[in-house]
């Protein structure tokens, strides 16, 4: 009992943690939730409820946000990756160049990481 218990607080934080990142994105982009809703398909009051994280929202719904914002579904679901993908920021270099920025980000990784300054 007391398992599940902490299993539910922990869905709960979590989709209070999304929703307050797609409250974020809409605040940023100065829109009310009437008009975000209205452009992603859902009615304001489900909006407002995945917002608070008392509800939660279908990948249709997860999906037509992401795209919306030009954010990863990743990032709205846990904070990962905001931006671009790994895969999109070396879509455009050779071979030589990905082992480059490999090494380089591994490096700055090693060095953050020793000083503390991981942003976690």
């Amino acid at each position: 009992m007391a398992k599940q218990i902490k299993q539910e607080n922990k869905q709960d934080k979590q989709l209070q943690e999304i929703g307050s990142r797609i409250r974020d994105l809409r605040k940023k982009k100065g829109l009310t939730q009437l008009e975000l809703a209205d452009k992603i398909g859902c009615s304001e009051t489900h909006l407002s409820n995945i917002e608070t994280g008392s509800a939660k929202m279908g990948v249709d719904i997860a999906i037509r946000i992401a795209d919306y914002f030009g954010v990863s579904t990743d990032w709205i679901l846990r904070a990962i990756n905001p931006g671009m993908t790994d895969v999109e920021l070396l879509s455009d270099c050779s071979p030589s160049e990905r082992e480059y920025y490999e090494e380089l980000f591994g490096s700055i990784k090693k060095i953050s990481r020793k000083h503390g300054k991981t942003g976690k």
